[in-house]
């Protein structure tokens, strides 16, 4: 499972990469804290104009959400659960369209949450909450009207952010 690196990643079948057609579709490296960490950086994965999937939860990554995620308009499911990402949520989050599942849920991050994200509708999973562990977001603010433009979405996780107002 240390293939990584070693020729193209669907030829070689890299291990957590999935390809369609010679593409790279899906990237999953949930690596459980073991082998991931340091600043979150997207530059080359940004470049996978064809990703669909990219989890990257459990692992010790820190800093802010890159703006190269918001260049990714295929993406459809987002896992960056359980790391250190810090900062708060762009507004340029509304970009990110054919998301179906995001999940930020157990990081550091603060601030409001963007009126943007109601353009997510195709979004049916968001989960912002904490999951138990010791690392947990602060968002604060009152939950945007604009979030009724989420017509799909049918699970919602805002648990641990008190500053939250309905």
């Amino acid at each position: 499972q240390q293939n990584w690196g070693v020729g193209e990643p669907c030829a070689n079948g890299w291990h957590g990469v999935v390809c369609h057609g010679g593409r790279v579709t899906e990237v999953w490296m949930n690596l459980n804290n073991v082998a991931c960490w340091g600043k979150f950086n997207l530059t080359s994965l940004a470049r996978l104009d064809e990703l669909l999937y990219l989890d990257l939860s459990d692992n010790l990554f820190s800093g802010v959400i890159p703006e190269e995620l918001f260049e990714m308009p295929k993406l459809q499911s987002l896992v960056l659960s359980s790391n250190r990402i810090e900062g708060t949520l762009s507004n340029k989050m509304g970009r990110l369209t054919s998301l179906r599942h995001l999940d930020l849920s157990a990081n550091n991050l603060r601030g409001t949450l963007p009126r943007s994200m109601g353009k997510m509708k195709s979004l049916e999973v968001l989960y912002l909450g904490e999951s138990g562990l010791e690392v947990r977001n602060q968002l604060s603010g009152k939950i945007p009207e604009a979030w009724s433009g989420m017509t799909s979405l049918t699970r919602l996780s805002l648990s641990g952010n008190a500053g939250i107002k309905g």
